[in-house]
């Protein structure tokens, strides 16, 4: 069962100045009670009563303005005034009986002790005003007092008591009505504490949530950063091992790590070979040929095998070779696969001196990193394959082209030689074609010179620029001229070839006999061009010898 103590002072409520209130309140009590207690004063003047009880009105007023307009603490404010409503209440006691005056001043006593304080406070206040009713009470019974007014009749004994009820009744449902106004207030000041608790815990969720979006960005700007870094410095390379030194040294001075080292698994994925290194102990171990063996033991070996990251507190694969001995102040080592296209091209090894160097962020933008690496190590292979490839292909067509010219050209006469009787065929070998005078302009094709045009002056003046450029013009037109007839010229020849394969095909088709085929075989194949004798030999080459 819940239960709830009067005893208990206002709670306050948050954002509302209970102090400010009580203050403002006690000065507009103390500011109405010198208002009335002036037209009090005056009254009294006018109608003097008792000499005794004036000059204590007059001191109780004197007392009332004293607190009013002198800045004392509140509570000391408070409590002169309590006092002060007590003692006139007890005088109009004295004076006049369980009458309106008394009750009054009681009446505002137990009242204003409940506002200014607490409930607590106010029954109190109640029970001293009781208990000095009471003592009145009793010295009237006992003869000790006589109950008389201020004009020193008798005051009925049924009018005090009902007085003294009335006192009574309003005190306690004063109270009660301040208990539950107080009860009620302390209720919304508890719920909106708890309100207010909550928004503090939201608040706080809230700035937790923000932190870590802001880390978040943070950590992204980071990797931005640290890719758009990445990208400026190997975006231009077009050189596979210049390419694999500037990853591992950008990668190196951007972090401050000791070292860092990159793998290439070979052509059956088995072996790992340190390709590239930022410290010189590193660079020692790639002329000297390190390997790891997948399968091994050691950070590398696991990640090319894994295809994931392992990581360490100390190194496990940078193992000693040959005259090269393990990197010195190593606290720390990680292991990043190359992946491009699906498969573990490499790894890239990072050892740092401190213990703690790969937070999850760290391992996050370095994991970024190591994809853009294979990324563009993939790239590059490609480009090289692909290049390589065409070079070849280049090749072998600049070869054809060059056999079929030779056989084109063969058994030709194609030099021609113009002049002003007119254009004439002149042998290759006239040595006024191997002379220097004049302007040579090659006939180029495909990069492959198939001829040249030889020019001359009738006076010996040099050629102009625009002259040797309008002559360079002229030459690649006639080169594509001169490459469309030899195409077209072998393609009439393969059409030709064509004609007469089919046509003594189907000769040989309408022969019924072997003898008539091979007659028939003979005679097609001696009515070829430049063929004198011709025979068809059935059987191997023992039988044909017999």
């Amino acid at each position: 069962m819940k239960t709830t103590s009067i005893s208990r002072a206002p709670q306050a409520l948050p954002g509302f100045p209970v102090g400010t209130w009580r203050q403002d309140f006690l000065r507009l009590v103390l500011l109405t009670a010198s208002a009335v207690g002036f037209i009090i004063l005056i009254g009294t003047l006018f109608n003097p009563i008792n000499l005794l009880n004036e000059l204590l009105y007059a001191a109780t007023y004197a007392i009332v303005l004293m607190i009013t307009f002198v800045r004392f603490p509140v509570s000391l404010r408070a409590g002169i005034l309590l006092v002060a409503l007590y003692g006139l209440g007890v005088l109009g006691l004295v004076n006049a009986g369980v009458g309106w005056n008394a009750s009054l001043f009681f009446l505002t006593l137990i009242v204003l002790s409940g506002l200014i304080f607490s409930a607590r406070a106010g029954l109190i206040a109640l029970l001293i005003c009781l208990i000095s009713i009471g003592t009145y009470g009793w010295l009237v019974v006992t003869g000790q007092y006589p109950l008389l007014t201020h004009a020193g009749a008798a005051v009925p004994l049924l009018d005090s008591l009902l007085n003294l009820g009335a006192v009574l009744v309003l005190s306690i449902l004063l109270l009660a009505a301040l208990y539950f106004l107080q009860t009620e207030v302390d209720g919304v000041g508890r719920s909106a504490n708890r309100t207010v608790g909550a928004l503090q815990a939201d608040g706080k969720k809230l700035e937790s949530q923000a932190a870590s979006l802001l880390e978040e960005r943070e950590l992204r700007n980071k990797q931005l950063r640290a890719t758009l870094y990445f990208n400026s410095q190997i975006a231009e390379i077009q050189d596979l091992d210049l390419v694999l030194q500037k990853i591992v040294e950008s990668i190196a001075q951007r972090f401050d790590y000791l070292h860092v080292g990159l793998f290439l698994l070979d052509s059956r994925g088995k072996t790992a070979f340190l390709q590239a290194a930022s410290s010189s102990q590193g660079q020692e171990m790639v002329r000297n040929g390190y390997r790891v063996i997948l399968g091994e033991r050691g950070n590398v070996a696991r990640a090319a095998e894994q295809g994931r990251l392992y990581q360490s507190s100390a190194p496990q694969n940078m193992e000693p070779t040959g005259s090269i001995t393990e990197l010195p102040r190593v606290h720390a080592d990680i292991a990043l696969p190359l992946i491009a296209r699906g498969k573990v091209i490499g790894v890239l090894d990072i050892q740092a001196e401190q213990s703690n160097a790969f937070g999850q962020s760290q391992m996050e933008i370095l994991q970024l990193l190591a994809d853009k690496a294979a990324t563009s190590i993939d790239s590059l292979r490609l480009r090289n394959e692909s290049q390589a490839f065409v070079n070849e292909f280049e090749l072998l067509n600049a070869q054809q082209m060059r056999a079929s010219w030779r056989g084109y050209v063969k058994n030709q006469k194609l030099v021609y030689q113009f002049t002003p009787s007119g254009i004439k065929p002149v042998s290759p070998s006239n040595p006024n074609l191997k002379s220097e005078d004049g302007l040579r302009v090659p006939l180029v094709l495909r990069g492959q010179e198939i001829g040249w045009i030889l020019l001359r002056r009738q006076e010996d003046a040099p050629w102009s620029q625009d002259e040797q450029d309008l002559a360079d013009k002229v030459s690649i037109q006639v080169s594509l001229a001169l490459e469309n007839r030899r195409l077209l010229t072998e393609t009439r020849e393969r059409a030709i070839q064509e004609q007469t394969m089919s046509e003594i095909s189907a000769r040989l088709n309408r022969s019924l006999d072997i003898d008539t085929l091979l007659q028939t075989a003979a005679r097609e194949l001696g009515g070829l061009p430049e063929v004198a004798e011709v025979s068809v030999i059935l059987g191997d080459n023992e039988q044909a010898g017999q």
